[in-house]
């Protein structure tokens, strides 16, 4: 399996989410080259050339989708610039995983739950193991090719923060295990 560059969107806002996202990179840290941008990223006036500046030549966007995750401008910037063709002519593979074990479901932003519909970005739970996440990638890496036709670049963009309003799930107000 060929080791991809990975531009990772993630809530660094959301302090619940924090061991995950940390424990996700000890464990999934071989699996690729990851490109992790700080939170709040993106000004106002970003383009999309600007974020995509910010991804140094990443060709796969992977949210680690918590709590919050579908609620931030940053990230549905970050989901839409990917999907604008690079310099190949070609958007980013996308893929998205859930990074809160508490959990039933996740919502997704926008951009996001447009492409996991149209059939171009997969929805996963956390990974088990280096290989499967690195399976993950690669199919991510052959959407960029094989799916193009399913991008689905639609809707407006977030103006600001939406509401943290995830769906509800018996497990969300429960301590960690």
């Amino acid at each position: 399996m060929a080791k991809h560059r990975v531009f990772v969107l993630l809530d660094p806002d959301f302090e619940d989410d924090q061991e995950e996202i940390e424990e996700f990179f000890n464990r999934f840290g071989d699996a690729a080259d990851f490109v992790r941008v700080p939170g709040d990223h993106f000004a106002g006036d970003a383009t999309n050339a600007d974020i995509r500046a910010a991804m140094d030549g990443a060709t796969i966007t992977l949210v680690l989708n918590g709590r919050c995750t579908h609620s931030k401008r940053d990230v549905d910037w970050g989901v839409r610039a990917s999907l604008e063709p690079d310099e190949t002519g070609l958007p980013n593979g996308l893929l998205v995983c859930l990074i809160d074990r508490s959990a039933q479901k996740f919502d997704l932003g926008p951009a996001l739950k447009a492409n996991v519909d149209s059939g171009y970005a997969r929805f996963y739970r956390l990974p088990l193991s280096v290989e499967e996440l690195s399976g993950w990638l690669d199919d991510a890496a052959a959407a960029r090719k094989e799916r193009t036709d399913q991008v689905d670049r639609s809707g407006e963009r977030l103006t600001g923060d939406a509401e943290c309003s995830p769906t509800w799930s018996p497990f969300l107000d429960q301590p960690r295990r």
